[in-house]
């Protein structure tokens, strides 16, 4: 009689564990599976002007920086611990860097000597992304000096940096 009791509490606790096994794999399989179908593109009516949107209502992430002139706009954050910068126009559209690189510094709260970090071009061709990881705690006052192959320094800003 008590094995088959306990026959039947294993038998239960087997198919309890084979349940929740097939509901976490289903859970994973539906969150890493991309969307099924094609995804839908907007479709421009032939009445619509071209409608950009309004700089003034257009947020930067990061810390944004106003280049002087009419460049337009650099946006500082942070990507995987390190520095990237992307470029804007002035009506704040993505666009390709207009220098070759750029070299940051700064220095640590909790160490004595300066940090440097050489920002290189990224492969989606908008952005400059740094070799160096970037410690906490912020903000940190950060000094950046854009550079072209030819020119060499183009521009240097300082900014406080709260990512």
């Amino acid at each position: 009689m008590k094995s088959s009791l306990r026959s039947a509490r294993l038998l239960r606790l087997g198919l309890a564990l084979v349940a929740a096994a097939s509901l976490w794999s289903t859970a994973s399989n539906a969150l890493a599976a991309p969307p099924k179908g094609p995804t839908p593109t907007p479709v421009a009516n032939a009445d619509d002007e071209d409608e950009t949107p309004d700089p003034s209502t257009i947020t930067l992430p990061g810390t944004v920086i106003q280049r002087p002139g009419d460049k337009g706009y650099l946006s500082l954050t942070l990507q995987g611990g390190s520095l990237k910068i992307s470029f804007y126009d002035k009506n704040k559209q993505p666009v390709a860097p207009d220098v070759a690189r750029a070299r940051a510094h700064w220095q640590p709260k909790q160490v004595h000597a300066e940090e440097n970090a050489i920002l290189s071009p990224a492969g989606d061709g908008q952005s400059l992304v740094g070799n160096r990881f970037v410690a906490p705690p912020f903000p940190l006052r950060i000094s950046l000096t854009l550079l072209s192959e030819k020119d060499g320094v183009v521009e240097t800003d300082s900014v406080m940096f709260k990512p």
